[in-house]
């Protein structure tokens, strides 16, 4: 991975992990690193739903989100 792409990933991850964490009702006790990795999970997960069903745009997006809040609740009720 180029550093470009690190950098790309890093700020996506964030993105979509705090979105995610909006989007879930209740608290989320986890940290910034576990939300970060819940957006990252969150955009890959989304992206390969978003492939099989061959969305894109505003659906991916949306997808991502929602894929990041269940990881991101996940990741607090287990920790």
């Amino acid at each position: 991975m180029e550093l470009g792409g690190f950098w790309t990933t890093l700020v996506t991850g964030i993105v979509l992990g705090v979105l995610g964490r909006l989007v879930v009702s209740g608290s989320q006790p986890i940290g910034w690193i576990w939300t970060i990795l819940a957006g990252i999970g969150g955009a890959f997960v989304g992206g390969w739903v978003a492939g099989l069903l061959d969305w894109g745009g505003w659906s991916l997006f949306i997808l991502q989100v929602i894929a990041a809040g269940v990881l991101a609740s996940v990741v607090s009720k287990v920790t």
